[in-house]
């Protein structure tokens, strides 16, 4: 089983071209490496209650965010927070919602996305394959929010998701 853990939506796509496969919660997002790690040690390490980790850890989005630019893909990966910005942002651990809205719906959607997430971790006998696609530039900092590099240190906290696998 193939499992997204970032950055972006592109990951999703690609996991559905080779294999059908049910949608987990890094899935059509951006997420980061090191909150990655977070949110797997919430769950798998330090047992959170799934819902206390979807509302005050995953998806706690009290601010919106807009990309920067108009020409897609080249500025997908920057993006700035705005009151009217079509994106969610969960500023704890700078990610991006950009296909979600902020309501209880989304919430029970990613209670599941994690429930499910955890009972694969935990109980399958199935191979699992954790993705990873990587910001599509490193000299030009990408993913940034507000002009700030987001993605720091993506090697360390990989190994510390494998570790923790």
């Amino acid at each position: 089983m193939i499992i997204s853990i970032g950055l972006q939506c592109t990951n999703y796509n690609y996991k559905k071209n080779f294999k059908p496969s049910c949608f987990l919660p890094f899935d059509l997002m951006f997420a980061t490496p090191s909150f990655v790690f977070d949110m797997l040690e919430l769950l798998l390490e330090k047992n959170m209650d799934i819902e206390l980790l979807v509302r005050e850890h995953f998806f706690y989005c009290k601010k919106r965010a807009n990309m920067n630019g108009s020409i897609w893909p080249a500025k997908a990966e920057h993006y700035y927070t705005s009151d009217e910005g079509f994106a969610l942002y969960n500023e704890k651990y700078n990610v991006i919602f950009p296909h979600d809205e902020n309501n209880e719906g989304s919430i029970d959607k990613y209670i599941r996305r994690f429930t499910r997430l955890k009972d694969i971790i935990l109980n399958t006998q199935e191979c699992l394959f954790f993705t990873y696609t990587s910001q599509s530039s490193l000299e030009d900092g990408n993913f940034t929010i507000d002009g700030n590099n987001v993605v720091c240190y993506a090697y360390n906290s990989l190994s510390k998701i494998y570790d923790l696998i």
